[in-house]
């Protein structure tokens, strides 16, 4: 893994995800550059881990998320996300409607 260099910003080098408007994870990515109130950032793939592309983000959007130090730090909130998800899809289809009672006397 490249080492960035150290600067007086200090999300420089921190991994972060990003969420779509249903909550889901959209983007993994590390901050590697900051060009005045937005952030230049590494995208890596879902299918490999590889890096995929670089994006830039708005600092104000950058400053809403969760930062992690490393990427094994991204890895299990990514895990710990994914499980949680498929705790509350197993839940809501395993709910049991009441049966209908319609007797009319």
């Amino acid at each position: 893994m490249q080492k960035l260099k150290s600067t007086s910003d200090g999300l420089i080098g921190l991994w972060c995800h990003t969420f779509d408007d249903d909550g889901d994870i959209e983007w993994q990515f590390q901050i590697i550059r900051r060009s005045h109130d937005a952030y230049v950032c590494r995208l890596y793939s879902w299918e490999n881990g590889r890096p995929a592309d670089c994006v830039v983000i708005p600092r104000k959007k950058i400053l809403g998320l969760r930062f992690y130090e490393s990427s094994q730090g991204l890895n299990v909130a990514l895990d710990k996300y994914l499980l949680e998800k498929n705790q509350q899809q197993a839940t809501s289809h395993n709910v049991v409607p009441f049966p209908s009672y319609d007797h009319v006397s």
